[in-house]
This record gives structure tokens, C-alpha cells and sequence, in this order.
């Protein structure tokens, strides 16, 4: 229950409308019965048969609440997954605007929806994808503000109360400096060729001073401890950017995940700017996909 996808945070705080983030154990009947909308995220297949569930429960106490689904897998089958789970809607790829602008529409009791980009809707609804996030909505961006979701954020701030996070990539709060992968990995819906299939555009950047500016918020906030650096900006991007945002010494932790073969500043830039932590990297030449290996004595070193 400590793992939530980035960018979650990010568009609700694009909504007009009060939000509540439940998980499905928690989520009662009365809450089901008073909500408008629901919406799911379905990121990674393996939540698949959950969502299915979740949504049967949903329509069979409330029919007339809208659920929306988003993410990875529901961009991947969107019909799919409206013809057999019973989903009003589904975003397709990014969502910063095509998602508020679907909330309004139902909450204004409007059913034009002709005009929403990224759709897929019942009764053969599919407009086309015209919305593709862009660097000055990503600079907009809230990804720290999990103030929505009471019980993932007491979850988080237990974990971070003992300092120990046993899957370093994925734990709360994520410092998120791109949307796509720079490396182009065979079979990740993160990589290059699969971003443009899903999201029709190449990976987006994000400046280093609002990456910064995230950090400096973690590092002020008594409940964190240490941050994630899932998306690696030091070896993925040129060393400017990753001096840029880490200018500061900082008294947090650390988990990072390089996806290339640091060289020693990039480990030095980290060990000089955080308090201690955990740096995981891999053999090979790419992330996982190379049989072309380094020698594991460099890192040691």
C-alpha cells in the first residue's frame, strides 16, 4: 500500500472538485453510494484483476457513478477493458488535460464529450489523440501534495519513520525530472519507441530548478527521511542538470536506481549530498537490456 503511480498527485491537483483517495480496503459502501465519479488507475497489468472486481462492486451499490481508468495498461486495451470491466471511460496516455476537463463535463451533468481529447468511452466513443503533455504543463506539475489520500500518506510517513524502504524505486516521495525514458529498452512502456506508440511524443524534461525545488521541500519536511531517485537524472542526462538540482548538501537519505554506468562524479555528487542511503546499479552496459557488461570493480571502487 506504499506504491503510487507518479503522476497521480499531479492531476488532482488539476481538479476543481474535492478529492478523496481511498484504497479498496478501506472503501465503504457509503462511500461509493455519495461519489459522483470514481476513477481508477490501472498502471501495471498485474492490478488488473483488482480494478475488474473493484468495478463490479462499484457499479452493482452505485450504476449511475462514472468510473474512469487511466495508466499504462488502460492506455494499452482501452475498449478491452470498457467492454469487459464495465469502465464509463478511459485516458488514453497523458492526461493533464483531457482528465479535468472529463471531471468537469460529468460534474456539470454534460454528455458532449466529443470534444475531449485521448478518450475512449462506451458506445464506440474514441476521439482522437490529440494531447500530448508538454514541458510547461510538467513545470506545473504537483507531485509532493498527497494531502488527498490520508491513509497512503500515514503509510508513507510510517515507513519513513524507520528509514528503511525494501523497494527502493518506488517508495514515496518520487523526484520525478522526466515522463519517458531517455534509453530506449526493449519491451518498457517507459522506452522511446513505446512512449511514442502510447503517449505520441518523446520523453519530456523537466527543469532543474523544479527539481530543486522538490527536493528543498523533502528535506524541510520532518516525516521524510529519504527520497527515491527511480528516473535517473545523473547518468540519463548530462552532468549540468544533476549539479543544478543537487547544489545543496542535504541530511537525507537515499534510494537510487542508476539505469547506466556512473562515472565516479556522478557517485561522488551523491555520496557529498546525502546523508547515506542505498544506490543500486546493474553490471550491464543499459539497464537490463545489454549483454555488453562493465566491471562491477569500477562501482566498488
Amino acid at each position: 500500500q506504499c506504491i503510487m503511480p507518479f503522476s497521480i498527485p499531479a492531476l488532482v491537483n488539476r481538479l476543481n472538485y474535492p478529492v478523496q483517495g481511498k484504497f479498496p480496503d478501506e472503501l465503504t459502501d457509503e462511500d461509493i453510494k455519495n461519489a459522483r465519479i470514481i476513477f481508477i488507475d490501472i498502471h501495471w497489468y498485474l492490478s488488473l484483476y483488482g480494478a475488474k472486481i473493484l468495478v463490479e462492486r462499484i457499479k452493482t451499490i452505485n450504476p449511475s457513478c462514472f468510473v474512469i481508468a487511466g495508466g499504462i495498461t488502460a492506455s494499452e486495451y482501452p475498449k478491452a477493458i470498457i467492454d469487459n470491466f464495465g469502465v464509463d471511460f478511459v485516458i488514453r496516455g497523458d492526461g493533464e488535460i483531457p482528465f479535468p476537463m472529463l471531471v468537469e463535463k460529468i460534474m456539470e451533468r454534460q454528455t458532449d464529450y466529443e470534444n475531449i481529447p485521448n478518450l475512449c468511452g462506451k458506445d464506440g466513443l474514441m476521439t482522437p489523440r490529440k494531447y500530448v503533455l508538454k514541458s510547461s504543463d510538467m513545470e506545473e506539475n504537483e507531485y509532493l501534495d498527497i494531502d488527498f489520500f490520508p491513509s497512503f500518506k500515514k503509510e508513507i510517513h510510517r515507513i519513513q519513520k524507520t528509514n528503511v524502504s525494501p523497494w527502493s524505486e518506488v517508495i514515496y516521495p518520487y523526484m520525478i525530472p522526466f515522463r519517458g525514458c531517455p534509453i530506449e529498452c526493449i519491451g518498457c512502456a517507459g522506452g522511446i519507441t513505446e512512449q511514442s506508440k502510447l503517449f505520441g511524443r518523446k520523453p519530456i524534461m523537466r527543469s532543474a530548478d523544479r527539481l530543486r525545488h522538490d527536493f528543498e521541500r523533502c528535506e524541510s519536511d520532518p516525516n521524510i527521511h529519504f527520497v527515491s531517485i527511480y528516473h535517473d537524472f545523473l547518468t540519463l542526462m548530462n552532468y549540468e542538470y544533476a549539479f543544478n538540482v543537487l547544489k545543496n548538501p542535504m541530511k537525507l537519505n537515499l534510494r537510487m536506481e542508476f539505469n547506466a554506468r556512473p562515472e565516479m562524479e556522478h557517485v561522488e555528487l551523491l555520496t557529498s549530498h546525502f546523508g547515506g542511503g542505498v544506490i543500486n546499479f546493474s553490471i550491464d552496459k543499459k539497464h537490463l537490456t545489454s549483454t555488453d557488461l562493465i566491471d562491477p570493480e569500477h562501482m566498488v571502487n
